[in-house]
């Protein structure tokens, strides 16, 4: 049955609607855009802002040409759906040349030294608490005035490691997590694959903040900044960081076989002997063992700072 001209007009009204709301955030997102930052976006945030972008433009695209399509050439009004559609256009095509050059500008923000809003003098340190590291509550580290590059990195170095510390914490509290630990046989047998998952993609983020957190220290040892606020934390320690970037590639490859040979993995386990276990639970066995002498090996290194 065809549609009746009373549901052609309704679908035409909401195409219009949505058309302009797509044209205005658009429109709107390049003209913010043009403003400089005081911090460049990471690239997992300019992927999403890529692709959203991106989808808005076929929105628009698409929408506009529909929209024109059905408006007869020389017909009264059919100038501003051109407009807009220009408008709009001509916005789409400015982010993506944005994208392009690798986001928006960034600047920091200037600071007069001698002034009232000069920087403070002192930062309070909440460095991440990690086994074998003395902190005090009530320490604190002097910050220069004269140095805003400086402040800003500690301020962005405090902020990864309280964030990191966060995500470790929600990591060990998925359900996967606590209840793996456990010797509750009957407690084990509730786990299901979405809770192994779940996991997984909580040790990523905790993951990515941390390697986050070691570039921002790599990045300001290639300036010729140091951190001597810093120095009971493990990222800015070689050795620590080196050790921890292993068993990161370690435990991501011992979690991606147990997803790929989950069907076997959930009923049988790794721990079999060496002439039933198949090739990837000798790796798995393998990657495990690994694991722990890494673990024991930063917690030997930590303790020594």
């Amino acid at each position: 049955m065809p549609p009746t001209p009373e549901a052609d007009e309704r679908r035409m009204k909401r195409e219009r609607v949505l058309f302009v709301i797509i044209a205005l955030v658009v429109i709107f997102n390049f003209v913010r855009r043009l403003s400089p930052i005081a911090e460049a976006h990471s690239s997992a945030e300019n992927i999403i802002t890529f692709l959203a972008d991106l989808g808005m433009a076929v929105g628009l695209l698409g929408l506009g040409v529909r929209i024109l399509r059905a408006i007869p050439r020389g017909s009264e009004g059919r100038g501003k759906w051109v407009a807009l559609l220009v408008a709009g256009s001509m916005a789409v095509a400015g982010l993506f040349v944005i994208h392009a050059k690798g986001g928006p500008r960034v600047e920091l923000p200037s600071r007069r030294v001698n002034s009232a809003a000069s920087l403070p003098a002192t930062i309070p340190n909440k460095a991440l608490p990690t086994p074998g590291v003395r902190h005090s509550p009530n320490a604190e580290s002097t910050v220069p005035r004269e140095d805003p590059l400086r402040f800003l990195l500690v301020l962005e170095l405090k902020r990864l490691i309280e964030t990191s510390s966060q995500r470790f914490e929600e990591m060990d509290n998925s359900r996967w997590a606590q209840i793996i630990q456990t010797s509750d046989v009957e407690q084990r047998r509730t786990l299901t694959h979405d809770d192994f998952r779940e996991f997984c993609r909580r040790q990523h983020r905790y993951f990515e903040t941390i390697d986050e957190g070691a570039t921002k220290f790599a990045e300001a040892k290639t300036k010729g900044i140091s951190f001597p606020e810093f120095d009971d934390d493990p990222r800015s320690n070689p050795e620590a960081l080196r050790l921890h970037r292993a068993f990161r590639d370690k435990s991501l490859r011992y979690y991606a076989l147990l997803e790929a040979n989950w069907d076997e993995y959930w009923p049988q386990g790794i721990k079999m002997s060496e002439e039933q276990a198949k090739p990837w639970q000798k790796e798995a066995k393998q990657l495990d063992a690994e694991m722990d002498a890494l673990l024991e090996k930063m917690k030997e290194t930590m303790g020594k700072k």
